[in-house]
């Protein structure tokens, strides 16, 4: 089981993002929309989700960071043996 850490700036991205979709699609949908973008980070504890930036993009950053799409937004975090850190949204 890996510990994640929301960066502070993407928690206040993420605060941003569940206004905006509350906003622009309903507070049933909007909420519902961003339990999904939710639940796809508390996955991230459990499971090795995501594509390597590295290799689907052929472009150099660090091995360990990791691109997942979830609800059309992009989470970019990175792993380590035992933590996972999302690091932008």
């Amino acid at each position: 089981m890996y510990d994640v850490i929301i960066e502070p700036e993407v928690q206040a991205k993420l605060k941003e993002l569940k206004t905006f979709l509350l906003q622009s699609q309903g507070e049933k949908k909007g909420l519902k929309t961003f339990q999904e973008i939710i639940s796809a980070i508390d996955n991230l504890q459990l499971y090795v989700l995501g594509t390597s930036i590295r290799e689907r993009y052929s472009i150099d950053c660090p091995d360990n960071w990791f691109l997942l799409y979830t609800n059309k937004n992009y989470l970019i975090f990175s792993r380590t043996d035992d933590t996972v850190k999302v690091i932008t949204n």
